[in-house]
Formats: C-alpha cells, sequence, structure tokens
C-alpha cells in the first residue's frame, strides 16, 4: 500500500516458474512495475512460496505478508504419528531489508510448546548461531536465501554474521500457531501502546524483553499480573524477559523511568482453538 501519490512499485519474484500479479505473468527474471497513488494498493495470491521476493519503491510503503490456511509438522511429536498444527489466516507487517538486524531475543512466550524459525538474508555464507540460557550454543550456515530451524518453547539469543529477517512461528497448546517478526536489539523504543481484542474468549499477554539492569525501572498503565520471567545473556549481558497477563480488555501504555532504556514488546493472545501474536513496535 503506498503512502504517497505518484508512488513507483517494483516487483521482482523469486519463484523459479514465474508469478501472476494484477492478471499479469511475469516471467522468472522480469520485474512487474505499477505506479499507485495514496492508499492505493494490490496484492498476490500464490500456491507458490513468495520467500525471497524482492519489492523496490520510489516512496515509503506498506507490505503485509502472510498465509491464507498454514499448517506446520510439530517436530517434537513424530514418534509414531506426527502432529499437525493448523491455522486459519497468518500474516505480519514487514520491515524494509535495510533495517535488518544481526542480534535477536527469542523471548518467553506462554502456553507455546514448540518454535519455528524462518531466517532471510541479502548474503550468501550468513552464520547463524543461537544460544539457550544454558549457554548451549548451535550454529548453521546460510547457502541459499532462506533456512527454517525447529526450537523448544524457551528464551535463545541469536545472533548472524550478516543482517537478516527473523519470522517466528510458535506452535501453541491450544493447537493454534502465531506468526510475528522478531525485532532486532537495535529496533527496541522506549515506550508502548497496546489495545488487545475485545473478544471476551481471548486470553491474551506481553512478553518483555529487556536489560536485566533496566527491569525495575519499567511502569505501567493497565491491568496487568505478573505470570513468570526468564534471562538469557546477550554479548555478555543480561537481559530478561517478562512475562504480563491483560487483565481486561482496554488499552495498555509500557514506558519506563529512564529516557535511556529500550526494549521490545510482543503482544499475543489464545481463544479455543486459535491464537494471534505481533511486535508491539520497531524502532528505525
Amino acid at each position: 500500500m503506498a503512502t504517497t501519490t505518484n508512488t513507483t512499485i517494483i516487483v521482482e519474484p523469486a519463484s523459479v516458474i514465474g508469478l501472476t500479479i494484477k492478471g499479469a505473468f511475469i516471467q522468472p527474471g522480469q520485474k512487474f512495475k505499477m505506479v499507485l497513488n495514496y492508499l492505493e494498493g494490490f496484492y498476490i495470491q500464490t500456491h507458490r512460496s513468495l520467500s525471497a521476493t524482492q519489492i523496490y519503491s520510489n516512496e515509503p510503503i506498506v507490505v503485509m505478508s502472510g498465509n491464507k490456511y498454514t499448517s506446520i509438522k510439530s517436530d517434537l511429536k513424530c514418534f509414531r504419528k506426527c502432529y499437525y498444527v493448523t491455522g486459519s489466516i497468518l500474516y505480519e507487517s514487514m520491515i524494509p531489508a535495510d533495517k535488518w538486524s544481526r542480534h535477536f531475543v527469542i523471548p518467553l512466550f506462554q502456553k507455546t510448546h514448540e518454535l519455528k524459525l524462518r531466517i532471510i538474508s541479502r548474503n550468501l555464507n550468513t552464520t547463524i548461531r543461537i544460544t539457550d540460557l544454558y549457554n548451549a550454543t548451535r550454529s548453521s550456515s546460510m547457502d541459499g536465501e532462506e533456512i527454517e530451524m525447529n526450537l523448544d518453547a524457551k528464551s535463545y539469543y541469536v545472533s548472524a554474521s550478516n543482517p537478516i529477517l527473523l519470522s517466528l512461528y510458535a506452535l501453541t497448546e491450544n493447537h493454534g500457531i502465531i506468526m510475528m517478526v522478531v525485532p532486532g536489539i537495535q529496533h527496541f523504543s522506549k515506550e508502548y501502546v497496546i489495545a488487545p481484542p475485545k473478544d471476551p474468549s481471548y486470553t491474551s499477554y506481553i512478553t518483555i524483553t529487556i536489560k536485566s539492569s533496566d527491569v525495575d525501572g519499567l511502569r505501567f498503565v493497565g491491568n496487568l499480573l505478573a505470570v513468570e520471567s526468564s534471562f538469557i545473556m546477550v554479548r555478555n549481558e543480561s537481559y530478561t524477559s517478562v512475562v504480563k497477563k491483560m487483565a481486561g480488555h482496554s488499552v495498555y501504555k509500557i514506558r519506563h523511568v529512564s529516557r535511556n532504556a529500550l526494549y521490545g514488546v510482543m503482544v499475543y493472545g489464545f481463544g479455543s482453538t486459535s491464537a494471534y501474536g505481533y511486535s508491539a513496535g520497531f524502532r528505525f
């Protein structure tokens, strides 16, 4: 979607088969170009993967990406019969490629039993390192543009030798799926305003990721109940994940007494058989 009139959009498909965009078939290696006015937009729907598709514009634009129907195999439950988790619609706002990051904290989430990471890099030979609370580390080298990793549901520090886009899929206890674009530590901000769904069937949570030395300075507007916390070491500094439950469906505000304290906030919740989740904001 365009935010300014006369915005030129160029789409370069990554698919080796090509894509159909607004009724026009774009051959592999070709580029699709069109001009949008203020708040005009278009969408691309395909059964093929759109990963690594490149989108350029001469003005700021909004790009949403997701799946109309998703089914993820749980690798933790494949001893005799594989267990699949399905979700109806998953989508998230994309961040510009020149704002990708190298250092991330995967925070603690409530009511999840498995995590799947999907990582995209613009650079070949990008090395990914994932470290848990006990300093156990696994590494992976990206020979192509994307990789996927399955992890237990706990906190991790993720580092990369080049900037990456890190997407998180959390498989929840109620057989739902949460999809989030994880903010890098450089994307952490100073203040957040959150409005959870008003649907009373949903139970909503927030997870705050902050330097352990700054936890006591957090301040909240709204009824939030403490649930649990965990910590992870990031480049010789301790970070804490603070999980809180939203006791109501009003607007919540999170700030810090120090103007220099930066932290990340993830918002998520669960219905009877569905789930939602998103990052509360990015600082660019």
